[in-house]
Parts: C-alpha cells; sequence; structure tokens
C-alpha cells in the first residue's frame, strides 16, 4: 500500500513535469529512487530476482534511448528504471506495455484528427501514470 502511494506521486508529479517542460526531473527521479530502495530494505514487497528483472527493464529504455540519439527520452528510460524498483519486472512490463497501448491509441487518434503529423511529440510519462491508475484499478491480479 505504502509503494503504491509514493510510485503514484512519483508518476502524478513526473507527469505534470513532463507536460509542462518536456522532460522528468532527475532530482524527482533521485528522492523517489531513494524511496524505493528504503521501502523495499523495509518491506520487501518483491523477491530479488523480480527487483533485478525491473531494473534491467528499466536500463533497457536507457540503453535504447543511447541507441536511438534520443528519440527515446533519457528521463523516460530513468522513469522506468525507477517504477522497476517499485514493481519489479512482471508488473513493471506491463505498466510499460498498458503506457505504449494508451500513447499508440492518442497518437492515431491525433493523426486521424490531423492535430499532428508523425513526427510531433508528445509526453509520454502521463500514460505510464494512466497505466498505473488502470493497475490500481483492475487490481493486482493483473
Amino acid at each position: 500500500m505504502l509503494t503504491d502511494i509514493f510510485l503514484g506521486l512519483f508518476l502524478f508529479i513526473s507527469s505534470v513535469t513532463d507536460i509542462r517542460s518536456r522532460e522528468v526531473k532527475p532530482a524527482v527521479l533521485a528522492v523517489f529512487g531513494i524511496i524505493a530502495v528504503i521501502l523495499y530494505t523495509v518491506t520487501v514487497p518483491v523477491g530479488l530476482f523480480e527487483e533485478a528483472a525491473g531494473i534491467i527493464i528499466g536500463l533497457t529504455f536507457v540503453a535504447l534511448s543511447l541507441i536511438t540519439e534520443g528519440k527515446i527520452g533519457l528521463g523516460d528510460g530513468l522513469l522506468m528504471t525507477v517504477t522497476g524498483l517499485y514493481l519489479g519486472g512482471r508488473q513493471n512490463a506491463f505498466l510499460i506495455m498498458t503506457a505504449m497501448l494508451l500513447s499508440a491509441l492518442f497518437s492515431v487518434i491525433f493523426l486521424l484528427t490531423k492535430r499532428g503529423n508523425r513526427k510531433t511529440r508528445f509526453a509520454f510519462v502521463p500514460f505510464v501514470f494512466a497505466s498505473f491508475l488502470i493497475r490500481m484499478t483492475a487490481g493486482r491480479f493483473l
């Protein structure tokens, strides 16, 4: 429960800053990353292997950001790493996949309504937050 509260707060703050300034603030990443580590040592919500899998998923996005020269934001990759600290591998993968699906649907609607084109960029973190809300609403059985 406490983990979900901090994760939700982290994603809400990061969503607002991503929309306003198109970046994920390093200080927010650091603070909530430290909180995640402290919560893990106190509550141990997932096993060590699951925790490592969540971090690896996020670091994969960091590597993709570097490989694609920023087409995937570095801040998004670091955000996925922090969410991996909170959720572990399976839940982090669900969070990311749902966020990608939501952003794809948004992109299709954006293109069909002619509000943008293929090169139009938009904030991704709000979709991660929406995915988190879906996860919380649907329950932990997902």
